[in-house]
């Protein structure tokens, strides 16, 4: 229920979401503009050799270059080599700085790392990167030649100790031929170690940092994006609040529980074609009507028309729908229909009396105390159509009382009271009506003006109240 409430609240509010959304996003283009601390960024390009042999008697990588090149770029970002670049730059920049501006990218399937730095300033930028690169480079080369170097100590080492044994006059000749062997071997693996291709490393910067460009934390892009999704989510946080503030009924087991009675039809949208003619409505709404005029269906022999009023507790109900579509299947059962309104709006009116610009015949003088009702031949054989030249002026009277003509040669009255919330009007006809029936909007239906409009009924009318659920 909680989240159908949410649901029904952001609903209410799109236009306000809309609004919010498109005013987060030029904001957040005026903040990238105006606001967003901007910077330079320059970036140094490096080749790193996955084959490479930097310790003596090393066997090259054989295994995924890509995993090489992962674990290269630990190195690159590491405490030492930022610590060090540091050092050749000037004395504020510290370590923390350098990793800080550091943002490094693999060009997948290559061995090709591009070191990106940025600082506030342009030259900063450049020196960041270039010394981030060289310092890698040079620590690497550093690192080969003290493993080399090593290399050459334990050999010298070995040698001098075998030279020292064999100076020995009392060795035998097999232990003299011995070490002789093991000297031959330790002098070759000094002669190796002073050839080419010991050690060979492509590792190299291909591109230094030349210059910078300007940089934002964020892109232009991401800067309205992220403006819109901030101003949607305090659109949708506004609605809300707003929607919790006031609650509405989005359910017909909500209407249900409020009202104490069944949901006996639920009438859908129409639209704009849908009233173009009786028929065309009757097609549209045919199950709720039927449904409710089985149960206003107007007893026999009695001398006075069966009175039937439909109203609501909001506004902007639906109710003229319902009035339209229940006169029109009354007058189309063959009985003599008199259809009252009291609401100005003309949509659902004029499919009762054959377009907007029906001149009906005019019925005056009326009552003294009510004069302007108009009747009008409707567009169904047995139904006539009243309404007033200024609902906002009617008297809350007897609005049956001040028809301009007998209503006792219907029928049937079916009266559009509309929201009985705000209509002084409507409380004679729920006095007269035989027949209540109480539309209510989902899910734009106030709980209380529902709580309202169920007390002024229960005060008002002894009629049977028949609910229906509307979506206007």
């Amino acid at each position: 229920m909680e989240l159908r409430l949410l649901y029904h609240a952001i609903r209410r509010s799109l236009v306000l979401v809309a609004v919010m959304t498109f005013l987060g996003a030029v904001l957040g283009a005026a903040g990238w503009h105006l606001v967003l601390p901007s910077g330079w960024q320059a970036s140094a390009v490096l080749v790193m050799d996955s084959t490479a042999i930097l310790v003596p008697g090393q066997q090259p990588f054989s295994g995924d270059p890509e995993r090489y090149v992962t674990s290269e770029m630990e190195l690159l970002t590491s405490y030492a080599i930022a610590e060090e670049a540091a050092g050749k730059l000037s004395s504020s920049v510290q370590a923390s700085d350098v990793r800080d501006a550091l943002d490094l990218s693999h060009v997948t399937g290559t061995d090709v790392v591009q070191v990106v730095a940025r600082a506030d300033s342009a030259d900063e930028a450049r020196d960041i990167a270039n010394a981030v690169a060289s310092t890698y480079v040079v620590r690497r080369e550093e690192s080969a030649q003290a493993a080399l170097a090593e290399r050459r100590r334990q050999l010298d080492a070995q040698a001098r100790d075998l030279e020292g044994r064999l100076a020995d006059p009392g060795l035998s000749g097999a232990l003299a031929s011995a070490l002789g062997v093991q000297l031959a071997a330790v002098t070759s693996d000094l002669t190796e170690l002073s050839g080419s291709g010991v050690l060979r490393d492509a590792t190299r910067v291909v591109d230094e940092a030349r210059s910078a460009s300007p940089a934002r934390l964020l892109s232009r892009l991401q800067a309205v994006a992220g403006g819109a999704v901030a101003g949607g989510v305090l659109g949708v946080v506004v609605g809300v609040v707003r929607g919790s503030r006031r609650p509405l009924v989005v359910s017909r087991t909500q209407v249900e529980s409020m009202t104490g009675v069944p949901v006996v039809a639920e009438f859908p949208r129409v639209s704009a074609a849908d009233l173009r003619t009786p028929e065309a409505l009757l097609r549209r709404v045919d199950e709720p009507v039927r449904r409710l005029a089985a149960l206003v269906e107007p007893g026999g022999g009695s001398a006075t028309p069966a009175v039937i009023a439909v109203c609501s507790a909001a506004p902007e109900a639906g109710t003229s729908t319902v009035w339209s579509a229940l006169a029109s299947w009354q007058a189309a059962t063959g009985r003599r229909v008199l259809a009252v309104t009291l609401d100005e709006a003309a949509g659902a009116r004029s499919v009762l009396t054959g377009g907007p610009d029906s001149p009906g015949r005019e019925l005056v003088p009326g009552p003294a105390d009510a004069p302007g009702w108009r009747w009008s031949d409707g567009a169904t054989a047995g139904l006539v159509v009243s309404r007033h030249g200024d609902p906002r002026a009617l008297p809350a009277g007897d609005v049956l009382g001040s028809q301009p003509d007998d209503v006792t040669a219907f029928d049937v009255v079916v009266v559009d009271v509309s929201s009985i919330v705000v209509s002084p009007t409507a409380r004679s006809v729920l006095r007269a009506a035989d027949h209540v029936v109480l539309a209510v909007p989902l899910p734009e239906q106030s709980e209380t003006d529902l709580r309202l409009g169920l007390g002024i009924l229960e005060r008002e009318t002894k009629a049977d109240v028949h609910v229906v659920a509307t979506r206007p």
